[in-house]
C-alpha cells in the first residue's frame, strides 16, 4: 500500500507498520523483532488471550486504529450471513460491510 500510495484496505494494515525497513541491499543477519498489532492490547480482545505481549517492557506495539463501531453494529450488518465454511458468504455483501465498518478516512474510499 505504502509503495502503491493508497490507504490501507482494511483495519490489520491500518495497525501494521511499515514493512520499508526489511529491504535492504546488504544482508542483515541481526534477528527480527516482532511488533504486536495494537488492535490486539485492547478490548474487545481479552488480555488472557495476549499474555504479556501487551504489557511486557520492551515489547514493541503498533499504534491502535480505533473500532468506527461497536459490537452490536457488526452482529446487525452481518446477521444472516453464512460463515459455516469457506466461499459461503456473498462477497461483496461482505466488503460492503467491511468497507462501512472502517474508521474516518478508510471508509471514505
Amino acid at each position: 500500500e505504502a509503495i502503491l500510495g493508497i490507504d490501507p484496505l482494511g483495519i490489520e494494515d491500518a495497525n501494521a507498520l511499515p514493512m520499508s525497513s526489511v529491504f535492504t541491499r546488504v544482508p542483515d543477519a541481526t534477528p527480527y523483532a516482532a511488533t504486536v498489532p495494537g488492535s490486539l492490547c485492547a478490548p474487545p480482545v481479552a488480555a488472557d488471550l495476549v499474555g504479556a505481549a501487551c504489557t511486557a517492557p520492551g515489547i514493541r506495539r503498533s499504534a491502535r486504529v480505533p473500532d468506527a463501531h461497536g459490537r452490536a453494529w457488526w452482529a446487525a450488518m452481518t446477521a444472516g450471513m453464512d460463515f459455516s465454511g469457506p466461499d459461503r458468504v456473498d462477497a461483496a455483501a461482505f466488503n460492503a460491510v467491511l468497507r462501512d465498518g472502517m474508521p474516518g478516512a478508510l471508509a471514505a474510499r
